[in-house]
């Protein structure tokens, strides 16, 4: 399934474009088509609660593509953790939020160059002696 086109950083109207390439059936098909479109109506299913470690992956690859779009650390904190709860440690002169998103910025272009592959490479391995 290959979906281009469509930011969720962007409220703005997007042309869309869902490839579907694999060897689903149809009724898989189907099924990935309703998924999307639920995506896009914003009736998506709920998304699972994110470890520690899968909402740091999360943020970095948000804060990597963020940055590309010239968003600035605060932008960034507000597109992850929401207005509510940023402006008030902005207001407040605290650093901390815009530290946790130099943080994950620093990890996302980790990531961006190379350090995907050890993070597949012990996963890979972690299935491999368990199996």
């Amino acid at each position: 399934v290959s979906c281009e086109g469509m930011s969720l950083l962007s409220h703005e109207p997007h042309r869309i474009r869902i490839v579907l390439d694999g060897h689903e059936n149809e009724d898989e098909k189907l099924a990935i088509l309703k998924s999307a479109q639920r995506l896009m109506a914003g009736e998506a299913d709920p998304v699972p609660p994110f470890t520690d470690r899968s909402g740091d992956l999360r943020n970095a690859l948000i804060c990597l593509d963020a940055k590309v779009a010239g968003l600035s650390f605060w932008e960034l904190a507000e597109t992850i953790h929401g207005t509510d709860h940023v402006r008030p440690n902005k207001n407040r002169g605290s650093r901390s939020l815009k530290d946790a998103m130099r943080r994950s910025l620093k990890l996302g272009e980790q990531l961006r160059d190379g350090g995907f592959r050890s993070l597949l490479m012990a996963k890979s391995c972690k299935q491999e002696l368990a199996a």
